[in-house]
């Protein structure tokens, strides 16, 4: 339990889960592992949609310039043109 606090303390939350899913396996009546481990899990939980949306506004731009990047690649295969870019201009908006 001391080894999943201190890792806990350090913000090594994935280990502290490891360390404390054995624990509360161990010892399912261990009121202290159980509540730390549902601590360990909030935090867990925070990280991973942190993850999926802290950067939104970085990660959108480069999505849908991916998206332009494959969407004039396969209109330009379907017409059968020699290059990418038969147009050196290109227009958003």
């Amino acid at each position: 339990m001391s080894a999943a606090q201190a890792a806990f303390d350090k913000g090594d939350f994935r280990w502290a889960a490891e360390l404390l899913n054995h624990a509360v396996f161990g010892a399912p009546d261990h009121k202290a592992a159980k509540e730390l481990l549902a601590r360990t899990y909030d935090q867990l939980g925070y990280m991973a949609e942190n993850v999926l949306t802290g950067d939104c506004d970085v990660v959108e731009p480069l999505a849908l310039g991916a998206l332009v990047d494959a969407l004039a690649f396969a209109v330009d295969a379907a017409d059968g043109g020699d290059s990418m870019y038969e147009n050196d201009e290109v227009e958003f908006g």
